[in-house]
């Protein structure tokens, strides 16, 4: 296994150096534990970065990302070599996330970023409306700590449930011309006005380095904000709590062909948008993964107007007002039509439809732009019968439909006794995880 290991800088006869010799000296007999070479006990302690949180913590806390309960300050709890150790890795320290801090936290804060070195930064702020019983001025107080070292943020993600003067007065003030090192932004104002969201989404905005950003529900639930740098952008992320945007379809193609470095998109969209008689085409050449939200009609009329060569992971979700009537297909035109012109090997597709016909699933499954998919995920209002199990079933001497199938989850099932466990005998080893709702025929 290739171990990646960075290791701060140090003299040759460093104050680890020192404690280290000066403790094997004292203790030649201590238990195996404590004889861990510093190269393996350093990657155990970054490990515990990926540590999941369980999300029950609700009061003022801090640790090394929001989806983690890590706290490095715990590793100095256990022994003096353990602390020593920590202290003097870098990385354990450049991620930062701050839950309605109160003012006891402040010292333990600057003493965290103390220990940061001159590693990016990677910071996290929340003060949602639950805590609003917490003080303001360890908010920005907080804030104003993170501020001092712009120059090495690297991402930031801030939530302020409610408009603060304070915040406000320093986010206005950014100074986008020294982030040299930001890459990625999420600001959430959930009770802000708009206007003032826009002014510190301004300054955001001119930070040359830029390249994921998430304007969040409430700011994006009016227009799509302006002064983007779109060329540069990599990750975009325009989804709301709740609805859709209800975008003008000639706009929003303007804006894709706009975005020659995006890899990640995740919007909603509320169908069917206004156009011109003729909107023009767009290609996307570097989006892998799509993640695409409809609200109102079928997805057709912005689908057929965009390539997309490199995409490899497609997500769509359809939350129709109106079901199409009639027996025709709705799954290929929208699906199979754009994988042909955009000539990509899709290897993940997941598709929510509550009124897709198993007719429509068969025409997809079997269609030749399928057949490189390795993890699908389909959610519908039908039930799949023995017809779409039989069709995934390799028989020999018959051409294999999915022959790199991974991972499979189907809707609602209502097969014969032993066609389920014929299929995946059929695929052998290759099919490690199945989800399914089957009801079997009595």
């Amino acid at each position: 296994m290739h171990l990646a290991i960075e290791f701060r800088s140090a003299p040759k006869h460093s104050t680890l150096d020192c404690f280290l010799n000066q403790y094997d000296q004292r203790h030649p007999r201590d238990p195996p534990i404590y004889r861990i070479p510093v190269e393996l006990l350093s990657e155990v302690f970054k490990h515990c970065l990926d540590d999941p949180s369980d999300g029950t913590s609700l009061g003022s806390s801090f640790t090394t990302m929001p989806a983690t309960h890590f706290n490095p300050f715990l590793l100095g709890h256990v022994c003096s070599y353990w602390r020593t150790l920590s202290i003097s890795m870098p990385t354990l320290w450049s991620t930062l996330a701050v839950f309605c801090p109160n003012p006891s936290l402040l010292p333990l804060i600057r003493l965290w970023l103390s220990r940061t070195a001159d590693r990016p930064l990677t910071l996290s702020l929340f003060q949602p409306s639950i805590c609003n019983d917490m003080p303001n001025t360890a908010v920005n107080e907080t804030l104003a700590l993170f501020l001092g070292l712009v120059p090495r943020w690297r991402s930031i993600d801030f939530v302020f449930g409610d408009q603060d003067d304070g915040v406000f007065e320093q986010l206005r003030a950014f100074p986008a011309d020294t982030a040299s090192m930001l890459e990625s932004v999420r600001f959430v104002s959930n009770r802000w006005e708009y206007t003032l969201t826009d002014i510190v989404w301004g300054q955001f905005h001119m930070v040359s380095s830029l390249r994921r950003v998430d304007w969040g529900p409430t700011y994006l639930g009016f227009v799509i904000p302006h002064d983007v740098p779109w060329a540069q952008l990599t990750h975009v992320n325009m989804c709301l709590e709740s609805g859709a945007l209800n975008l003008d379809l000639d706009k929003f193609l303007d804006v894709l062909g706009q975005c020659k470095e995006l890899v990640e998109l995740e919007c909603q969209i509320l169908l069917p948008l206004e156009s011109s008689p003729q909107p023009k085409d767009v290609v996307v050449p570097r989006l892998c993964m799509l993640r695409l939200h409809v609200h109102g009609e079928e997805p057709g009329p912005l689908l057929r107007h965009i390539k997309l060569p490199s995409l490899v992971s497609l997500h769509i979700v359809n939350v129709f007002d109106s079901p199409s009537e009639g027996p025709q297909s709705r799954l290929a035109p929208y699906v199979i039509d754009l994988l042909t012109r955009s000539d990509c090997r899709l290897k993940t597709f997941s598709l929510y439809d509550p009124d897709l016909m198993e007719h429509e699933l068969l025409q997809f499954l079997s269609s030749p732009v399928a057949q490189s998919l390795v993890n699908v995920e389909l959610k519908a209002g039908c039930y799949v019968s023995d017809q779409t199990i039989k069709l995934l079933t390799h028989a020999e001497g018959h051409s294999k439909c999915l022959p790199n199938l991974d991972v499979l989850k189907l809707p609602r099932c209502l097969i014969s006794e032993g066609v389920l466990s014929g299929m995946l005998t059929s695929h052998g080893k290759n099919i490690e995880k199945l989800i399914s709702g089957c009801v079997q025929h009595p």
